[in-house]
């Protein structure tokens, strides 16, 4: 085939970068959306978390069922906030942390009493139900 010779015939479509990365995007957002209830034992729930009266700004609130030895751990958002469809269903004891804040995250890190993330002596419990647990907060005193 020489320079500037027509090559209608032997076109070939491609597919441009443009096409390639809508595709790729259309699939993962078909993944998109509220995780499924993957596991019988676990539920959902959320709710704040606060200390002194003000939301706690960041930390780890963990929930280890009383019966069935799972767990589960979940970050506070800066707005106090959690949220987790993977808590065991029943009685849990509720334990909350935030230690680790101070070396990664100093500027988020609230230091509240050590017994809250002890679980013989956080005094936190909450009975999980299937479905949604909305609202479930925490109020942690000095």
């Amino acid at each position: 085939m020489k320079y500037g010779q027509n090559t209608t015939a032997m076109h070939r479509p491609t597919w441009s970068l443009a096409r390639t990365a809508t595709v790729i995007a259309l699939g993962m957002l078909a993944g998109c959306g509220p995780e499924p209830q993957v596991d019988k034992d676990r539920s959902s729930i959320a709710g704040l978390v606060t200390f002194a009266g003000k939301p706690l700004q960041a930390g780890t609130i963990t929930f280890d069922s009383t019966d069935k030895a799972i767990s589960s751990a979940v970050s506070i958002g800066q707005d106090g906030r959690y949220r987790t469809n993977r808590v065991p269903l029943g009685p849990n004891i509720v334990t909350i942390e935030t230690e680790g804040l101070q070396y990664g995250s100093p500027h988020l890190y609230v230091r509240i009493p050590g017994r809250y993330a002890d679980a013989s002596k956080s005094g936190l419990k909450v009975d999980v139900k299937p479905g949604e647990n909305e609202n479930v907060n925490f109020e942690l005193k000095h």
